[in-house]
């Protein structure tokens, strides 16, 4: 595996949770410090395999497999402290 992208609310500014219906919200500052609101993609080349291991593990899966517009196939699952880690096939080229 390789990480192709990677943000944990580091950089301008960190995403930060509004209400209680799940809306994201902006802060402007260097690190909110509040766990649950990171975010990671993670390129990856066995994909299906991947989230099939992800399902077996009773996986919070929070978006299903799925073939993308740009020829990428990802999910997404969520870790018990709220982050959400993304797989999928998509390099983007350097």
């Amino acid at each position: 595996m390789s990480c192709a992208t990677s943000s944990a609310g580091h950089g301008i500014g960190s995403p930060e949770r509004t209400d209680s219906r799940g809306g994201a919200g902006w802060r402007e500052d260097s690190y909110s410090g509040r766990t649950g609101t990171g975010f990671t993609y993670i390129a990856v080349e066995e994909i299906d395999a991947l989230y099939e291991r992800a399902r077996s593990k009773d996986a919070d899966v929070v978006t299903e497999i799925h073939d993308t517009d740009y020829g990428s196939r990802d999910f997404s699952v969520r870790d018990p402290e709220g982050n959400v880690w993304s797989f999928g096939t998509y390099r983007p080229s350097a």
